[in-house]
């Protein structure tokens, strides 16, 4: 008899909160914008620039809520927020690319999310998308494209690079992102 053994799982959820969610979109986006000046970071990556604290606010808990709810529903284990940069917001300005990153810090693994999620707050008429790379075996380089929409979020393996392609709108593309790890 043969027996199968998954070693990892390679993945991207996404979908949209419950019409009956009592989330103010437009709210978030608000309080979002309001720590446009609060950088994450002054580290040398790039890509760091673009994450700003923000602060508690009752509707990002329902958000990551909605999130760890269903996921503890779908998948028999919970999501926790990462206690120092669980939540911080993703700003970009016309014009700006948010460049290939992944979210795993080599140097503290155990400090490290296993899940990364974002939710979008706010974007201009022009699409924007978030391309998600990958390994499969040998075949190698490969990539997921999926489009943005405000109140859609993403969830995908932290360890998996990532990047939001250029914002060609004159608003900001405004997300939230999360950083997870798993509860068993």
């Amino acid at each position: 008899m043969l027996h199968k053994q998954p070693l990892a799982e390679q993945f991207i959820i996404y979908g949209e909160l419950d019409d009956v969610s009592k989330v103010d979109i437009k709210l978030l986006r608000n309080h979002t914008l309001s720590s446009f000046a609060d950088t994450l970071d002054s580290s040398h990556l790039r890509w760091k620039k673009h994450y700003r604290k923000v602060n508690y606010h009752q509707h990002i808990q329902w958000v990551q809520d909605y999130i760890r709810d269903h996921w503890r529903e779908k998948y028999d284990f919970t999501l926790v927020p990462l206690p120092d940069d669980g939540i911080s917001g993703l700003i970009q300005q016309t014009n700006e690319v948010i460049p290939v990153h992944q979210h795993i810090d080599e140097f503290n693994l155990y400090g490290s999310p296993d899940y990364s999620a974002l939710y979008c707050v706010g974007m201009g008429e022009k699409q924007s998308s978030i391309t998600i790379h990958y390994d499969d075996g040998r075949r190698r380089m490969r990539s997921w494209t999926i489009p943005m929409k405000v109140g859609r979020f993403i969830v995908w393996p932290s360890h998996l690079k990532h990047e939001i392609d250029k914002n060609t709108n004159k608003d900001f593309l405004v997300n939230l992102s999360f950083k997870y790890q798993r509860l068993d």
